[in-house]
């Protein structure tokens, strides 16, 4: 459960706007990107090899990068079951990386978003989606 307050580039930044667009009742063109590449890579784990995280995370931001996506959001691509991988150092170079990690117990689930370098990360927050065993994040 990952939530952001950001500007897009060229919108002037007000902390009382909370969807920012050229103007109140505009539309924002934003172009995403989303992966969930499933802890069986990020873990190594039920036949995936060591190298999987390494290969997919390269892989996540060139897929960024050529669909020219402004946010993107990356679900179980993790160093461990509830911290997410960095994504600047897959190639996401000047991004801004918010996680949204979510543990209890033994279990956990790791998301992160990540906004291209134009935007400005103004607060967030994040973590798991419930409060009961379940460790979606």
């Amino acid at each position: 459960d990952l939530l952001c307050q950001c500007t897009p580039p060229g919108v002037a930044t007000s902390p009382s706007l909370s969807l920012p667009g050229p103007g109140r009742g505009e539309a924002v063109q934003l172009s995403t990107f989303f992966w969930n590449v499933h802890w069986e890579c990020s873990m190594a784990a039920r036949g995936a090899s060591r190298s999987c995280k390494r290969h997919i995370g390269r892989r996540f931001a060139e897929l960024a990068r050529e669909s020219q996506a402004e946010i993107v959001a990356s679900v179980e691509l993790s160093d461990t079951a509830s911290q997410p991988a960095s994504l600047v150092d897959f190639g996401l170079a000047g991004w801004t990386q918010i996680n949204g990690p979510c543990a209890s117990g033994d279990g956990g689930d790791a998301a992160a978003l990540a906004f291209a370098p134009d935007w400005v990360v103004q607060s967030s927050g994040g973590g798991c989606l419930r409060h009961d065993w379940d460790t979606r994040a």
